[in-house]
């Protein structure tokens, strides 16, 4: 996170407020809050999935929470232990405690253009969730690339429904590949106004080395790997995710 703040982030995801039986390696979520400098003009990002881990994480003293929502009913089942429509109960809830308590709150709806269990994620099923979201008033959504198989064309497509029915929610685009976070900033050139896209573990300079000209490569297959327990499972990348949860401005 010093280094992060060194290179001039501001804003940064810093840690998960989940169960540490599920994630051992988030326990320590209070300890990192407790040692992140507060003297540097950042604003620190906790994620939460439900109001237990909203509660730790006022008292973390973090600045924003961020809400992950699956838009796939199999992946949402498999990573968070919930279905899709219980998650957005959950973030319902969440929103109106962090309403009253002046927390701002973002979401992320993850696996918006494939899933590792049911294949391709269609515009209209992003912005059927997008819209249930946009209902209890985020500060923004993010679209996530979450496996790494979104091309540039289907960006345009993503970006325009979630935005029909985002209304005044500012609208972001996390990128895995350089290529569609090129068409995302393309994208948002287009359309002034509460949009940006960002790039997850590289530079948004990643835009430069876009070739002119229209996608050639077809979506890759999406394959489970035998074992895989979902989480971290791509047909492109050999069963891991790509980037980072850090968020580019």
């Amino acid at each position: 996170i010093e280094r992060m703040l060194d290179a001039g982030v501001r804003r940064i995801e810093a840690t998960s407020f989940v169960h540490p039986r599920r994630v051992p390696q988030m326990a320590d979520a209070e300890q990192v809050m407790a040692a992140v400098p507060r003297d540097r003009g950042a604003s620190y990002i906790g994620l939460v999935l439900n109001e237990r881990g909203l509660d730790r994480a006022l008292d973390a003293g973090v600045d924003e929470a961020n809400v992950v929502v699956v838009a796939t009913e199999t992946f949402s089942q498999r990573n968070q232990g919930v279905g899709v429509d219980e998650m957005l109960r959950a973030w319902e809830r969440i929103a109106r405690r962090a309403h009253a308590d002046r927390l701002r709150t973002s979401v992320t709806i993850s696996a918006a253009f494939g899933c590792p269990f049911e294949g391709e994620v269609t515009p209209e099923r992003v912005a059927e969730v997008a819209r249930r979201i946009a209902a209890s008033g985020p500060a923004e959504i993010a679209l996530g690339d979450t496996i790494g198989v979104g091309v540039p064309s289907e960006v345009t497509a993503r970006l325009g429904v979630a935005r029909e029915v985002a209304g005044g929610t500012g609208l972001y685009f996390r990128a895995a590949e350089p290529a569609t976070l090129a068409e995302g900033l393309d994208w948002v050139r287009d359309h002034p106004g509460r949009t940006r896209a960002r790039g997850r573990g590289r530079p948004a300079t990643a835009a430069a080395t876009r070739p002119p000209g229209p996608p050639t490569r077809p979506i890759p297959p999406i394959r489970r790997r035998r074992g895989s327990t979902g989480s971290r499972t791509s047909g492109r990348r050999g069963g891991r995710t790509s980037g980072w949860r850090l968020r580019w401005t």
